[in-house]
């Protein structure tokens, strides 16, 4: 566990080196220019950066680089460190595989630190990960995360076109058993794309971990099993291997019901599978909301099954959506299949350690330091920044 209780680019650059050797590792980066005056780690520490201070895209990171508080930081004496012609040039000459190791790192050092905290109580503290599609401008990836306090993404894997979420993603599967070894979490979360009994069968099988999958109300109009369950949990009275709830979720203002039991089956897997159906009410609105939750995990009670499904959403609202507010990941910066591939692990890589850095700050301290601020991801970002404009500025050809 390592205790930050100061925000400035210094305390950054010593987390970000203390956890995955961030400037020793840099200095191995290559590109396939030939003789090049700038060298690879120079360019992308520079995007790297561009993304931490919250750029938007290579221009903003050629205008970063022009800045003499950040020439001084990075230890250039041109007066410019790199244009973006020369980033998009170098950026698509790396190789993406030793940014996945990067990844693979700071993953393996931030739980063995105790950095990455189990986020799910009430699902037993179980070890999750999400799986999800989405598109990063002209192209779509599928996205592992690890559910935790905080997620982080761990893995990339690009579609190939539309329609092929459900193969892309089963390949990434795969390529995190080989990274990480099988049993690495315990519980996948994943939408009603995933319905598969490929999927189901690589996610026990291949990677040893319990899949949860949250579906639509409406496919339990046309999927068997559902239909099985729906015709067991409409009987009166309820048969005894039926487990069924009632409560109030306050933290979303509804009501719920769960109906839930196991022992079904998909064709095509031996595996038993457990199914739940949940009616939410809103208390504010009382609008009905069903869907619809089967998993590999027999374990999990009905409610369990139901805020699984819930936590689903992590990789969408604390993931794609917090990824793309700091660093415009939707975005078209480029057109370059490879570079995009390499320029994307990057934001990924900075998402990542940022999101690590600001876990390990002492907010009660940081609060009475800055005047009773909102400690938001925007405001740590400014202020590493200032603080590199006020170190920078004030000193003549220092280097960290």
């Amino acid at each position: 566990m390592i205790s930050i209780d100061s925000i400035n680019i210094t305390e950054f650059k010593r987390f970000c080196d203390r956890l995955i050797l961030f400037e020793e590792r840099g200095q191995k980066i290559r590109d396939s220019r030939k003789a090049p005056q700038i060298s690879a780690w120079l360019i992308l520490k520079t995007v790297f950066y561009n993304a931490i201070f919250g750029g938007r895209s290579l221009l903003q990171a050629d205008q970063l680089a022009r800045k003499e508080t950040f020439r001084k930081y990075v230890g250039s004496t041109r007066k410019q460190v790199v244009s973006d012609t020369t980033m998009h040039t170098s950026i698509g000459g790396m190789d993406s595989r030793l940014l996945q190791e990067w990844m693979r790192i700071v993953y393996q050092k931030a739980k063995t630190t105790g950095m990455l905290k189990v986020k799910t109580p009430q699902l037993g503290n179980l070890r999750i990960g999400a799986i999800d599609g989405t598109g990063f401008g002209k192209f779509l990836a599928s996205c592992f995360e690890i559910v935790a306090q905080p997620s982080i993404f761990i893995g990339l894997e690009k579609i190939p076109k539309r329609g092929k979420e459900l193969p892309t993603s089963t390949k990434l599967l795969r390529k995190m058993v080989k990274r990480l070894g099988k049993r690495f979490i315990d519980l996948l979360l994943v939408d009603g794309l995933y319905f598969s009994h490929e999927f189901i069968n690589t996610c026990v099988e291949v990677a040893g971990i319990d899949v949860l999958i949250k579906l639509k109300g409406e496919e339990g109009n046309s999927l068997n099993i559902l239909k099985d369950a729906e015709g067991i949990f409409s009987l009166k009275p309820l048969p005894p291997e039926v487990e069924y709830i009632q409560g109030t979720d306050d933290s979303r203002m509804v009501s719920f019901a769960v109906w839930a039991a196991g022992k079904f089956a998909i064709e095509g897997s031996p595996f038993a599978i457990k199914v739940a159906k949940v009616k939410e009410v809103g208390i504010k609105d009382a609008q009905e909301r069903i869907f619809w939750v089967i998993t590999t995990r027999a374990q999990l009670n009905a409610n369990q099954m139901r805020v699984g499904a819930h936590i689903r959403w992590t990789i969408e609202n604390n993931g794609f959506k917090a990824l793309n507010r700091q660093t415009n990941s939707k975005h078209v910066w480029t057109h370059d299949a490879n570079e995009w591939e390499v320029l994307t692990q990057i934001l990924l890589l900075a998402f990542a350690l940022l999101e690590l850095f600001i876990s390990q700050l002492d907010m009660e301290k940081i609060r009475k330091v800055y005047g009773g601020v909102s400690t938001t991801m925007r405001f740590i970002c400014s202020a590493i920044e200032d603080s590199l404009i006020a170190i920078y500025s004030a000193q003549k050809n220092v280097l960290i």
